[in-house]
């Protein structure tokens, strides 16, 4: 690498696009990593898969790249590193804001980590994808200000409970096609939840009523008291809605409820889990029920093409092998 400093200098400065994986975290790999992508000037998007070994030196030199518009950093960023680059934009002897252009970012890492590029990311932002140890419970609120965001993925690495104010910040994100609040999948485990006790039908009419243009949408809740009312209200604030994770255990007698067809243009649905039509009888009894049940399914989803449970229970598994056999 350091032949390419010597000899090729010019193309490290033209790069454009760069990915960087499975980084060396000995000291001298360290050093040609930071001292190449120093002599990056002109880059446009840029994935790096150890933000654990990024130095805050580079970052700093990130952040000022008037071309840089796709940033993606995998593992966590240390919250030192987070720390110095929040001085450089606290800095008033600075005449550039960080991250000028920058359009989709995806990152990795702690509050303290990920806080300075929400307070200085500009309005050119639209996408953001997060995976964070929200213990301070502060990223929500820090989204608000990121008017002109189309895509939002937010994964959680620990328990955590979402608050009224943390779901209002959310809304107030009205360009949003797709929206993503779900455990991170390395966490993922029977003992993890985001928890969303507080939330009601009426709340969450209100709350998705403010996001029209989605049509991707994936809420990983702790069992919501949620009733049927709030997938009507879905199919009511949504007409683009054609990927759906709703993440809790739903009752399918109550669905029957809904008006149909409610989901013109779904295609793709996920959940949790179903209550159990036809649990502990025999297994024709089973499918008897499953059979109903997608019937009812297909009449409020006329164009779905993917069901699918998490859950893989007896009753649970009749559904889905009626619905991929096309019955």
């Amino acid at each position: 690498m350091d032949k390419v400093y010597e000899f090729k200098g010019g193309f490290v400065v033209q790069l454009e696009h760069l990915s960087m994986m499975e980084g060396s975290n000995f000291e001298r790999g360290l050093e040609l990593r930071n001292n190449f992508l120093n002599h990056c000037t002109g880059l446009r998007e840029l994935e790096l898969d150890r933000g654990d070994l990024l130095s805050a030196v580079v970052l700093v030199h990130l952040s000022g790249l008037a071309s840089l518009q796709d940033l993606s950093i995998s593992h966590q960023i240390r919250d030192d590193v987070g720390m110095q680059l929040q001085e450089r934009i606290s800095d008033r002897t600075s005449s550039s804001r960080p991250f000028p252009h920058i359009k989709i970012m995806s990152l990795c890492g702690g509050n303290l980590a990920i806080m300075p590029f929400l307070s200085s990311t500009p309005t050119t932002l639209v996408g953001l994808s997060l995976e964070v140890d929200d213990h301070r419970n502060s990223i929500c609120p820090a989204l608000s200000r990121l008017s002109n965001l189309v895509h939002l993925r937010l994964q959680f690495m620990h328990d955590r409970k979402l608050s009224r104010t943390d779901l209002d910040s959310i809304s107030r994100l009205s360009k949003l096609q797709s929206c993503s609040i779900a455990e991170s999948q390395p966490f993922r485990n029977d003992e993890f939840s985001i928890e969303c006790s507080w939330i009601t039908d009426s709340y969450f009419k209100s709350w998705i009523a403010k996001l029209p243009l989605l049509h991707t949408l994936w809420l990983e809740f702790d069992n919501p008291p949620l009733t049927q009312a709030s997938l009507q209200y879905i199919a009511q604030s949504c007409p683009f809605l054609s990927w759906c994770h709703l993440m809790w255990v739903h009752d399918l007698n109550a669905w029957r409820t809904l008006e149909a067809p409610s989901f013109p243009k779904l295609s793709y649905l996920f959940l949790k889990g179903v209550q159990g039509n036809g649990y502990g009888q025999d297994q024709a009894m089973i499918d008897e029920h499953a059979l109903r049940d997608v019937k009812m399914i297909r009449d409020l989803a006329p164009n779905l093409c993917f069901f699918s449970i998490r859950s893989r229970l007896q009753h649970e598994e009749a559904l889905m092998a009626i619905f991929e056999a096309g019955i």
